[in-house]
């Protein structure tokens, strides 16, 4: 039970952070007002105005946990693994599910086996072939002990994990990746609402360079699939700078040449205060408001 709450406030929070990037970096070049290319919807006596293609969008969060998928939570680092990754499934901000690197998913009759065909001739940012392989390296990642990930437990219905968790293997023996355009996996107990676990960061696929879960190169710099890429490593409590990825296939490319984001301190009244004073400032384009206001 705890697992399926998890999964479903994961698809609540990341469908609304998600809008200020991957909203606007997969609109269309027409819509009307700035809110529009933030991702949010029209107000409708607005008149349509042309989109320009390009451009940075600049905003701020808090020094986020991890954007590393194995270890991403909270909506700071959820925000920037949404950018950088791109999961078998996507989640429109209606609830919506559509098709992410999997163009299908198919359960069995009692929801205990799960097929989710890929898209083919996918590739993370580095050029590196994307797989089933490439899912079970990032879950296997997410699900070892050694690892200590605090959201491993979006995987703990895939068979194997139990045995991860305790040491006792080094492999999810519910993930068959034996076909490279289509990765099974076996549950231990029925759910025939598994595709939306696998929206969760932690189930990313990673590409072979990105070794465990202790790699601080990749934890920092993490290579992914999504309609960004990184510009340089994170600076920590000062930035971290995106640019469009221009070889993205899972969906429409992004419009944005880059996402700005500058990384403000908690401090006395939270970072949403720093964030709503910077777009005031003409420092930030989006900024979430401070409840007081």
């Amino acid at each position: 039970m705890r697992g399926r709450r998890a999964a479903a406030s994961a698809i609540a929070l990341t469908a609304v952070v998600g809008l200020v990037l991957t909203g606007c970096s997969q609109q269309s070049n027409t819509g009307g007002s700035g809110n529009t290319a933030a991702g949010f919807e029209e107000t409708p006596d607005q008149p349509e105005v042309p989109g320009k293609p390009g451009g940075t969008f600049r905003l701020a969060i808090t020094e986020p946990t991890a954007i590393d998928p194995y270890n991403t939570q909270e909506s700071e680092g959820t925000l920037v693994n949404r950018a950088l990754f791109t999961g078998l499934i996507r989640v429109k901000p209606n609830g919506d599910v559509y098709d992410g690197v999997a163009s299908k998913w198919t359960p069995n009759q009692n929801c205990t086996q799960w097929v989710f065909d890929l898209k083919p001739d996918q590739k993370f940012s580095n050029g590196e072939a994307l797989n089933s392989t490439s899912f079970k390296r990032g879950w296997e990642r997410t699900a070892a002990k050694a690892s200590a990930s605090e959201v491993s437990y979006h995987l703990d219905e895939v068979q194997g994990y139990d045995q991860m968790q305790a040491g006792t293997a080094n492999a999810l023996s519910g993930v068959d990746a034996t076909n490279p355009n289509q990765l099974k996996v076996t549950l231990s107990k029925p759910d025939c609402e598994f595709e939306l676990r696998t929206y969760h960061p932690a189930l990313s696929p990673v590409p072979s360079t990105a070794g465990a879960a202790d790699n601080k190169t990749y934890n920092d710099l993490p290579i992914g699939n999504g309609p960004f890429k990184m510009d340089g490593p994170w600076q920590h409590d000062r930035g971290i700078r995106l640019v469009r990825n221009d070889t993205y296939t899972a969906g429409t490319k992004a419009n944005l040449d880059a996402v700005e984001i500058t990384i403000v301190p908690s401090g006395e009244g939270g970072g949403v205060t720093a964030e709503y004073n910077g777009f005031q400032n003409g420092q930030f384009d989006w900024a979430r408001m401070p409840t007081p206001s």
